[in-house]
């Protein structure tokens, strides 16, 4: 039990709850690694998460969900399919991970 509350907590620390840093030219947040399909938007999935305290397993299907018709289409929903499986199997083998 132990160890997958020190996975969750990892990733919201480490991944989620990441700090921006700016770049000299430009923001982060404003220029994209292969495509545009999170600078498009109003906000990005990874700015939401930070917003509402959210952890890995929800910003992946945020992410997904998001991004499917700009990206991998149906590939992407299942990719969030997947991720929701996840997070209620962890959710009912060791209860609510903290935040």
């Amino acid at each position: 039990m132990g160890k997958m509350k020190d996975i969750y907590t990892d990733l919201q620390e480490n991944w989620c709850d990441s700090r921006y840093q700016e770049v000299e030219q430009q923001s982060a947040l404003a220029r994209q690694e292969g495509g545009s399909h999170y600078t498009s938007l109003r906000i990005q999935p990874i700015e939401y998460c930070r917003a509402n305290n959210l952890d890995g397993g929800q910003l992946n299907v945020i992410k997904y969900v998001t991004r499917f018709r700009d990206k991998n289409g149906i590939e992407d929903l299942r990719k969030a399919i997947h991720m929701l499986e996840i997070m209620i199997e962890l959710e009912e083998k060791y209860g609510h991970a903290p935040s």
